[in-house]
């Protein structure tokens, strides 16, 4: 788990111009550090997902108010990715209360799924994201591209994701294990 107050700092250990296996990559960043603001306050990013291209995907939360899922993009040398939502980095209140995001994965076609949890008034239940390769909502998928699932009657936390080989989702957490279609509808 990687955490900052206010800023987020990143590690690669991987590259061709390693002096030795696990030694920092001093291409990526600054001799392999890159430290970068999310949002003000205690922002934490929580997972990381490569994408085909190398471009790194990270993923977690903001602590604004309320507390936002955080999606961030680098480049391979740890720069921001301009490309994703204008400056590398995206925030998604997917419930009214807090979220927190969680978990990431790409899929085949280059679309960004996160999973975690979000307050919904009285509990907190399982909730998706699915980004487009630009870091704009999927509108495909569920409303808006976002899914939120009440698992049972009380907070339900989501802390991993899967992704299957024909497109569906399958989440774990506190309540147990939920699997979505592509659409993000419930697989029943």
């Amino acid at each position: 788990m990687l955490r900052g107050i206010g800023s987020i700092a990143l590690f690669l250990a991987v590259g061709p111009l390693c002096a030795a296996p696990g030694d920092l990559d001093p291409t990526f960043g600054s001799t392999g550090i890159v430290v970068t603001s999310l949002a003000s306050g205690s922002d934490e990013i929580l997972a990381a997902a490569l994408q085909r291209d190398g471009k790194l995907v990270c993923a977690g939360y903001a602590n604004l108010s309320p507390a936002q899922f955080a999606v961030a993009r680098f480049n391979l040398d740890g720069s921001p990715d301009a490309t994703f939502s204008g400056d590398g980095k995206v925030f998604t209140a997917v419930t009214g209360g807090h979220s927190y995001g969680q978990a990431v994965a790409i899929q085949p076609d280059g679309k960004i799924v996160v999973a975690g949890y979000g307050h919904t008034g009285a509990n907190y239940d399982f909730a998706i994201a699915r980004y487009n390769a630009d870091g704009i909502l999927d509108p495909s998928f569920g409303v808006g591209g976002i899914v939120v699932i009440p698992v049972g009657t009380g907070n339900d936390q989501c802390f991993g994701m899967a992704l299957q080989p024909d497109g569906r989702i399958v989440l774990s957490g506190t309540s147990g294990l939920v699997r979505c279609m592509p659409d993000g509808s419930l697989d029943n």
